[in-house]
């Protein structure tokens, strides 16, 4: 099969990261269909230009009709960390592709997972999900980012780089970490789409740089020429606004991934030279992403 008779399902596709791949796929002219729970809400975004699945990932009828015909996947799955349920979840839409004969399956797990167990569930849901997509058969990818950029443009972000020249996120202020866009992880998963003959692989994707806070307040000094300061933010603090926002327990193990990394220092940085060799694509440094944000609505 060639890459351009291949149909794709795409999961999470009225979101952050699913938005993105959708769309460049239908730059590359695939035909695309996407499994969302509101239908009007895909039909805002992408017109008539992708067939609509309407269910959810717990409805496994819906799965099923979701992933007939279908020959490639992309999987992110959503903000859920009830263990039992968000695993549920992951391991429903594996059986749909098992069933439905996919061969090609890319999974992004929205982060990193350390080698070691954790008591984070953010990392042991996707732990387990990556071990029940192995053990399934069905051929797959893997792609594990670490931050996106996109976080610091973010509602809750955003109004104190441009208020008050302050980039405020919950690290502490020496960890290098190779923060990635939203963008460019969307062109490594469309990249993982087109090279099936990856199958068995998972990368560890990040930005083409390591930039500590101190050094990202320095690009944002350098596109905005005036001087910025990074502060870490509590992460107690963090948690509470987050469950606010979300609701509990989402803030709280979001909150968890930041409590590991704060322990752990050294797990922020991602040499990216091989993965680009066998996905190449241009990444966007972390100056590039600040000057293509649009601030001006913060």
């Amino acid at each position: 099969m060639s890459n351009s008779s291949a149909k794709i399902l795409v999961y999470g596709a009225t979101g952050a990261q699913g938005i993105p791949v959708v769309r460049k796929l239908l730059q590359k002219g695939y035909d695309v269909r996407v499994f969302v729970r509101d239908r009007d809400k895909a039909h805002s975004l992408f017109s008539n230009n992708v067939e609509i699945a309407v269910g959810t990932l717990e409805n496994r009828e819906s799965l099923k009709q979701a992933n007939e015909g279908i020959d490639r996947v992309f999987l992110v799955l959503p903000m859920e960390y009830r263990f039992d349920v968000a695993t549920a979840q992951g391991y429903n839409t594996i059986d749909a592709a098992r069933a439905a004969g996919v061969n090609l399956l890319v999974f992004n797990t929205s982060t990193f997972i350390p080698q070691q167990i954790t008591n984070a569930a953010a990392f042991e849901i996707k732990r387990k999900v990556e071990q029940y997509l192995h053990q399934s058969g069905v051929p797959n990818i893997i792609m594990r980012p670490p931050i996106y950029m996109d976080n610091l443009a973010a509602p809750w972000s955003a109004p104190s780089i441009v208020h008050q020249s302050s980039v405020a996120y919950p690290l502490p202020k020496t960890v290098k970490t190779s923060w990635i866009s939203l963008d460019d992880a969307a062109s490594l998963a469309v990249a993982a789409l087109e090279r099936p003959e990856l199958a068995g692989t998972a990368f560890d994707i990040g930005g083409p740089e390591a930039l500590s806070g101190e050094e990202i307040a320095e690009q944002f000094l350098h596109v905005f020429h005036r001087p910025f300061t990074y502060q870490e933010i509590p992460i107690d603090g963090f948690e509470q606004g987050l469950n606010q926002a979300f609701g509990e327990p989402v803030g709280t193990e979001i909150a968890n991934i930041y409590r590991w990394r704060a322990v752990h220092l050294e797990d922020g940085a991602v040499d990216m030279t091989p993965v680009l060799r066998q996905l190449p694509v241009q990444l966007t440094t972390f100056q590039q992403w600040i000057q293509a944000a649009d601030w001006a609505t913060n």
